[in-house]
């Protein structure tokens, strides 16, 4: 089937037309069968109709069922848009959305920085509930909470909610870390007032981003776009998150996080220590793929999108740290 994948290269260029290909393709056989009828062919395959159904039938059912399931892909789009996991048990406070979370979380994994930090003092957890639940009875709570205090939190909280409008991934990563800093500072003032319930130097772990790449096209048939972020999870697990993603279609696309950092052929791809996260889920959207425990990230420079079948790179995301 890699041959194939060749062929379907060197016709790469004439990806973009294909719906005027098809259309002519229609034509001509269109015309083949008015001649054919025209000549009188027509009689003698009724004459022979028996032994030319016998064949032609089995043939023909494989020639419809090989097509569509190759090629119906290429002109046919899946969308699967999955949340960022870890958004999943936080607490939506008023007015925000479950998407709005997403995207503060996402982009607060995307800042670099390590933080540590000690546990906050239950007055001050209890006052960060406050105010998100507004609650009437939450007073006491809010005790340490000044009137300056709420309104930098109220001021962080809109920053995060305009950094999911950001034009670039950068931007909103910017401003996240603005947002995080000024409710780590309001934290930070409060834990003063309260008091310390935790021994001093105990750390809590967040979720960070480990690599990241943008797909690309592979070549004029093959198209690809989106961006690809590897996370680490508290534990010590990681997991491939696939955004914005556009890529087009084909049969059996498998998700692969390869050693080699710019993959053209197979053999690049599959070289030694590459990993198999499985089918694509959609061409399009928003997916996370787990990575096998034990994996060595830092051995992976790729994430490249693999069609099985023709051996056939559709779109790379060269990962960087």
């Amino acid at each position: 089937m890699a041959t194939f994948g060749d062929i379907e290269r060197a016709f790469a260029d004439l990806y973009p037309y294909r719906w005027a290909i098809g259309a002519a393709v229609l034509v001509f056989i269109a015309a083949a069968l008015a001649f054919a009828y025209w000549r009188g062919w027509h009689l003698v395959a009724w004459r022979y109709r028996k032994p030319l159904g016998i064949i032609s039938v089995p043939l023909l059912a494989l020639t419809i069922w090989l097509g569509w399931s190759l090629g119906a892909p290429l002109f046919t789009n899946v969308s699967v848009d999955e949340a960022f996991p870890y958004a999943a048990t936080a607490t939506v406070p008023d007015g925000m959305e479950r998407e709005d979370i997403e995207q503060i979380f996402s982009g607060m994994a995307m800042v670099d920085s390590p933080v540590i930090e000690t546990m906050p003092a239950p007055a001050a957890i209890d006052a960060g509930a406050a105010l998100a639940s507004d609650e009437a009875d939450a007073e006491d709570a809010l005790a340490v909470i000044t009137p300056i205090r709420r309104a930098a939190l109220e001021q962080a909280m809109a920053m995060a909610m305009d950094a999911s409008e950001a034009d670039t991934m950068d931007e909103a990563a910017t401003m996240t870390g603005e947002a995080v800093a000024m409710i780590e500072e309001v934290i930070a003032e409060s834990e003063m007032t309260a008091q310390p319930a935790t021994p001093p130097g105990q750390q809590s772990s967040e979720v960070q981003a480990v690599a990241q790449g943008n797909f690309k096209d592979a070549d004029a048939f093959h198209r690809g776009s989106g961006n690809a972020t590897i996370y680490r999870t508290p534990d010590g697990a990681h997991l491939l998150r696939l955004e914005n993603l556009e890529v087009t279609n084909g049969p059996a696309l498998r998700v692969i996080l390869s050693t080699h950092p710019d993959p053209e052929r197979s053999e690049q791809v599959k070289q030694e220590g590459y990993i198999d996260l499985g089918d694509l889920k959609g061409n399009r959207g928003n997916q996370n793929y787990p990575i096998p425990t034990g994996a060595d990230i830092s051995n992976h420079k790729s994430v490249v999108i693999y069609c099985y079948p023709f051996a056939v790179v559709f779109s790379v995301a060269t990962l960087e740290n």
